[in-house]
């Protein structure tokens, strides 16, 4: 939703177009223009402020993603080794228990 709003148009300032009227309406005209743009500009510094908080807010998600990325890798190459060594123990024990059963069979 922040995003949405941030990424709307700016609103547009309406030129004063005016008859030509007095210097008196040309003054407030003026007066009226100069506090369109500054509303304007109120908005786009905002919209600035937004966009860095969510810039922000995602350069955190990154890393904490990247961290946890890291402790799966780290994870996953403990179990990778333990399985390893399992599967060693598991052959060296197959090998004893071949082993001695020849010897039953040859007393």
């Amino acid at each position: 939703d922040e995003l949405l709003a941030t990424l709307e148009e700016l609103p547009s300032v309406p030129e004063g177009g005016g008859s030509g009227g007095s210097s008196e309406a040309s003054k407030e005209e003026e007066a009226r223009s100069r506090a369109r743009e500054g509303r304007r500009l109120e908005i786009a510094e905002e919209r600035i402020r937004v966009l860095e908080s969510q810039t922000s807010r995602l350069e955190e998600q990154v890393l904490q993603q990247e961290a946890q990325l890291h402790r799966s890798l780290d994870e996953r190459r403990r179990l990778e080794q333990q399985t390893d060594s399992f599967e060693q123990e598991r052959s060296n024990l197959r090998s004893s228990q071949s082993k001695t059963r020849e010897r039953l069979k040859a007393a």
